[in-house]
């Protein structure tokens, strides 16, 4: 008088819970795009840092190139581009926003002041100058930043996801 199993009970699963996917794809974009924030995060600093002591290296000199006027929000802005060269005369591109007082004496060819600095991150070489007398605060892209906070999010209803089918598969947690 043995217990008989009903024949659904007695088959082997063949098929890998969709539960167990998700969590999976919710670990691995959690630690793929929390390595990438915390990467963009440390270099943000890193370069907030370095701005801020610009102002104590020697002055220098470099050439406008460029001038690309652009409107944000209803004001205008001054984009200008000027190369840098560094210790062995390679030059470097580098693009700065410029204040309207500034913007009045600024023209494409011209010598401008400048104070650059050439910093190493994870072994990169990045030259980093900024004009002399310009007030306009120095913008350091956030992209990859962003790009992390949503991967983050995105990994994040991934788990709750496998969570929620967990709960609809077994009854419960």
């Amino acid at each position: 008088m043995g217990i008989r199993l009903k024949n659904s009970q007695n088959k082997k699963q063949n098929y890998t819970h969709l539960y167990k996917i998700f969590f999976v794809l919710s670990i691995a974009f959690l630690i793929f795009f929390g390595l990438l924030t915390l990467f963009s995060f440390h270099k943000k600093l890193f370069l907030e840092e370095n701005y801020k002591n610009l102002s104590e290296t020697q002055p220098s000199f470099a050439t406008l190139s460029e001038y690309h006027p652009i409107v944000v929000a209803g004001r205008k802005k001054h984009i200008y581009t000027y190369l840098v060269p560094d210790n062995k005369g390679k030059l470097y591109e580098v693009v700065e926003m410029a204040d309207p007082i500034l913007h009045k004496r600024l023209r494409v060819g011209d010598s401008i002041p400048i104070r650059k600095k050439i910093i190493y991150y994870f072994s990169k070489k990045i030259v980093i100058a900024k004009i002399e007398n310009n007030s306009e605060s120095v913008s350091i892209s956030t992209v990859p930043l962003h790009i992390g906070y949503f991967g983050i999010g995105f990994g994040m209803i991934f788990l709750l996801t496998s969570f929620g089918l967990k709960v609809v598969d077994n009854g419960s947690v």
